[in-house]
């Protein structure tokens, strides 16, 4: 498979093979030598200078989001393509498959451990003392994300002992562990989406509805 390419220093068009794209080639015009991963990379990173971008940004996103609490998710994809680009720059292609493993890796496990905890117990507190649910959901509210924790502390563990070189390359991999931190911090600021606290309220109603105290489960011996 051939990826096309331009030249920086004549501009000429051509292709190359996949595998060169991340490699220093040369230009069968004028022989310049350049890495087209990299002038790729410039060349995003550079489009976002541009007075162009900065107000179809301003169009697309600023306008339309403004006085809301939404707009924080398209500044999260907007971090989320600068540090591909960055990563591309400086891991190469690889970058293309640890970023979005780290940003939904990152996403997935804070999404289960840290928002019901975040979300969920001042929601049942408020219920809770307002009688209108029974305390025994503090118990299933813990549990599942303590079970998640416990399975990934396990899975850690086992990658570490049997697999070392591995644990210490994912350890040391600049682009899964951003954009994993990436991930978290775009669900630990959903809260201030109103759609997001909408949702959730709607998922733990559903999810504990037995414990509210006027419900049939709730009654049931």
């Amino acid at each position: 498979m051939n990826q096309k390419t331009i030249c920086p220093h004549c501009k000429t068009g051509f292709e190359l093979a996949f595998e060169k794209f991340d490699t220093t080639v040369s230009c069968p015009n004028c022989t310049g030598k350049f890495n087209p991963m990299k002038e790729l990379t410039n060349a995003a990173w550079e489009r976002t200078k541009t007075p162009e971008f900065q107000a179809e940004f301003e169009a697309r996103v600023v306008k339309p989001n403004q006085g809301t609490t939404s707009f924080m998710f398209p500044i999260i994809g907007l971090v989320f393509c600068i540090l591909l680009g960055v990563m591309l720059k400086a891991q190469g292609i690889a970058a293309l498959l640890w970023v979005p493993i780290g940003f939904a890796f990152g996403f997935i496990v804070t999404d289960l451990m840290v928002l019901p905890l975040m979300l969920g117990l001042p929601r049942a507190i408020r219920l809770v003392s307002a009688r209108q649910m029974r305390a025994a959901v503090f118990g299933r509210i813990i549990l599942t994300p303590l079970i998640w924790l416990v399975l990934l502390a396990i899975v850690t563990f086992l990658v570490g002992w049997f697999l070392p070189t591995a644990a210490d390359s994912l350890y040391n991999n600049a682009a899964l562990n951003l954009s994993a931190n990436l991930g978290m911090l775009a669900i630990i600021l959903s809260p201030l989406s109103k759609k997001c606290r909408a949702d959730f309220r709607a998922s733990f109603d559903k999810s504990y509805h037995r414990f509210y105290t006027g419900s049939d489960e709730s009654r049931s011996p």
